[in-house]
């Protein structure tokens, strides 16, 4: 039984290493620590039991390879995730205004600028204070880089020429294509698995999923209404490399990218 103590304790070991190699492959250190620690805990009492020899040292070791693997198969499992018992359902609408992203974008001796701060003046201080700094994508800023930067302004021009083709007029005819509700969402999740998307959810669009007010562009101001009767939902993966580079210039680049 020594010997099959030992090949159990070697295949345990390389088992949970190769997971641990995985895991530094992925750039997922954390887990590759763990799944190492994990090989050392597994593979030592076989280990153990392999060279000393001592009372129901057989039945010790059947015990051990059953929990092994029972606890092996448990990793296998793909466990649903416990779902937050604090979350509560949003009952008001956020008014776009109010955003971080809108009040950057306020011109100072502005209507907008002069309105807003009217009603919001313990805001004014603060913003104005943000509105100094150079601001995304300006020259002289700290980490500044010629190419990086030019890239970036590409991706957001970009998605500011697609802006006026994601929405339109619900055609009056059906197609005769048409397929089930199923078979479209089927549908919609494979395509934008080609299209490098991660995840994707399709959910009912609810009165609480957008603005109350505008706060950009031709909408601002303008009271927001549902016209649309789903929402997709999905994400898309960042490139570890240029993300971990935060906060220099390539980070810019890879959320100008994604977006």
């Amino acid at each position: 039984m020594s010997r099959i103590f030992l090949l159990i304790g070697i295949i345990l070991f390389i088992l949970e290493n190769s997971v641990s190699l995985l895991s530094i492959k992925e750039k997922q250190y954390l887990a590759a620590r763990r799944s190492f620690l994990l090989s050392m805990l597994l593979s030592f009492p076989f280990l153990f039991l392999s060279v000393i020899n001592f009372p129901y040292q057989n039945i010790i070791g059947l015990s051990l390879t059953l929990l092994a693997g029972v606890f092996l198969v448990l990793l296998l499992i793909p466990f649903p995730s416990k779902k937050d018992k604090n979350y509560k359902k949003p009952i008001t609408r956020i008014d776009e205004r109010d955003t971080m992203f809108s009040r950057n974008r306020l011109k100072k001796g502005s209507t907008h600028y002069k309105n807003y701060y009217l009603e919001n003046p313990d805001k004014k201080e603060i913003d104005d204070k943000i509105r100094s700094n150079p601001g995304l994508l300006a020259k002289n800023t700290k980490y500044y880089h010629n190419y990086w930067f030019q890239a970036a302004d590409t991706n957001f021009a970009h998605v500011k020429q697609l802006r006026s083709k994601v929405d339109g007029k619900v055609s009056s005819s059906k197609s005769k294509f048409a397929l089930s509700s199923k078979s479209n969402t089927a549908f919609i999740k494979n395509w934008l698995r080609n299209l490098n998307v991660l995840d994707t959810g399709i959910t009912l669009l609810k009165d609480y999923h957008i603005y109350s007010y505008g706060g950009r562009d031709e909408r601002y101001g303008k009271k927001l209404t549902l016209e649309h009767k789903f929402a997709i939902a999905f994400t898309i993966p960042m490139n570890y490399e240029l993300v971990n580079c935060a906060p220099q210039a390539s980070m810019v680049f890879e959320s100008s990218r994604c977006y």
